[in-house]
């Protein structure tokens, strides 16, 4: 014989499951948080099905495929290295977007290191990925960072970072298809706030949640990174006494149009408020208009190998200026 209870139970579980069902149902009839509102046209390029694969962490959006030889077990551009780490080894991690991600001033740096005589083993991990921003970067930090164990944390910061896009990478029909979900862009807990991929991209009842409760419900569209993404990045660091540096790379001109001037300004900024130790490299390339510092005529974003020399050689004499702090015992 049944008990009374377990009918209650049963009742109650039985309506609350009809009731998500009937308003599952409505919203895919209404239409409006329908999940192809939120495709758009994928910003990372006509080869992004072979180098980038969807990222099982949300807040990344994509990462490395790593099944191209040049990327090792961690998803990085670099050779492989032990998780495990010795005594004797100090630790980078160097995060940044394709510039960081072509590896010349990382190596460089790495090289340099090695031959200071500070007594240590430097190992200057390559964590950049095209097409990173400042959002990446701090869920990067969090999320991923902490489990390669590092003793510091450098950003080599292109001028256009803080422009986010929020894009989720979804593999539909051998191919990568992008969704942009400006509600994202809220969440600075991301330690805490856990978000389902399987239901974001397939319940609209799930979406219609997630996005009322953030304040947004408006598909597609983008988003400006801003200071709470420092904030968070800093905070997460400081707790762990991970000590980070921040680079400015500029672009390879001598001028900026008003909005590239405003963001270098912005990041500038953002970064003295939290009292981000900043490389600013502005200033640094003389006759930045030679081409002869760029990786393609046209193309001032990307710096040649000369380029790559000149950062890392800037990055190392700031180091050593103040080994002191940094490489404390």
């Amino acid at each position: 014989m049944t008990s009374k209870p377990f009918l209650v139970i049963f009742g109650i579980f039985a309506g609350l499951l009809a009731g998500i069902v009937l308003f599952e149902a409505v919203l895919r009839l209404n239409g409006e948080y329908d999940i192809q509102s939120y495709k758009i046209d994928c910003s990372l390029g006509r080869d992004a099905a072979k180098y980038f694969v969807p990222s099982n962490d949300i807040f990344l959006g994509w990462e490395h495929n790593k099944k191209l030889n040049n990327c090792n077990s961690f998803g990085n551009y670099d050779k492989e290295y032990r998780l495990k780490k010795d005594k004797e080894t100090f630790r980078i991690l160097v995060l940044g977007d394709s510039i960081t991600e072509a590896g010349g001033y990382v190596k460089g740096l790495e090289a340099m290191l090695a031959g200071s005589g500070l007594g240590k083993k430097f190992e200057v991990w390559n964590c950049g990925v095209g097409c990173y921003g400042l959002k990446q970067y701090a869920a990067y930090i969090v999320n991923r960072a902490y489990k390669f164990d590092p003793d510091m944390v450098i950003i080599g910061f292109c001028m256009n970072d803080l422009d986010d896009f929020s894009l989720v990478l979804l593999t539909e029909k051998n191919d990568i298809s992008a969704y942009c979900f400006p509600a994202l862009s809220k969440i600075q807990n991301i330690e805490s706030f856990s978000v389902n991929r399987y239901l974001l991209f397939h319940s609209y009842a799930y979406r219609f949640i997630m996005f009322r409760f953030l304040g947004t419900g408006n598909p597609g569209g983008s988003c400006r990174a801003d200071a709470s993404s420092v904030d968070m990045l800093v905070k997460y660091l400081k707790k762990r006494n991970v000590p980070l540096v921040a680079v400015l790379i500029p672009y390879l001109k001598s001028s900026y149009d008003a909005g590239e001037k405003k963001d270098y300004l912005l990041l500038k900024e953002m970064l003295a408020g939290r009292d981000v130790k900043c490389l600013d490299l502005h200033g640094s390339f003389l006759d930045i208009d030679d081409v002869a510092w760029r990786d393609r005529k046209d193309d001032f974003i990307h710096p040649s190998a000369k380029g790559h020399r000149l950062i890392a050689e800037k990055l190392y004499e700031y180091l050593m200026h103040n080994k002191i702090y940094w490489f404390r015992d």
